[in-house]
């Protein structure tokens, strides 16, 4: 009988410690789970999870609120803490823990999403009449477009191509 007071008291301790967002569960108990389950150290580039393995885990389903709530959490802090990147392999199957080469085309994909919104904010910046705005308001639209300006040319510098030596 002890024991389970002890199993609640820990829980309360968890949930108390936790900050509950617009009266929701907080994650740190499925977190919990899920680094026990998949420690860091065990996570080698490569390496596949699939959904499955986490529905049975959390008793979620995959396509619930909840299940990417937690996973969405679980992965932003595998990446904080190790550097290693979790991604949908393929999505609602399983995640990945991408390769160094797989980093790289992530990277290009969202460096690609990036471009297109800075084109976006000259294109906004350039129909915005200064004429009307509060002087403080002209320093930052002035801001706003050379930030963006510079951005979007940067972008389209290439890197040279690479030979191989020979």
């Amino acid at each position: 009988m002890s024991e389970n007071k002890d199993e609640e008291q820990e829980l309360l301790d968890e949930l108390e410690g936790s900050l509950l967002y617009f009266k929701g569960l907080p994650t740190n108990i499925d977190i919990r789970k899920l680094r026990e389950k998949y420690p860091i150290v065990e996570l080698t580039r490569g390496r596949e999870i699939t959904y499955a393995e986490i529905e049975k885990l959390l008793d979620l389903e995959w396509n619930s609120n909840r299940f990417k709530t937690v996973t969405i959490r679980w992965r932003r802090l595998i990446e904080k803490e190790s550097g290693l990147y979790l991604d949908p392999a393929i999505p609602g199957v399983s995640f990945k823990v991408l390769t160094h080469q797989e980093q790289v085309v992530k990277m290009r994909k969202k460096q690609k999403t990036g471009n297109r919104c800075y084109r976006n904010v000259v294109k906004i910046g350039k129909n915005t009449s200064p004429d009307e705005l509060s002087e403080e308001d002209k320093k930052e639209l002035r801001f706003n477009m050379m930030k963006a300006a510079k951005l979007t040319a940067i972008s389209q510098l290439r890197s040279p191509a690479l030979l191989p030596e020979m």
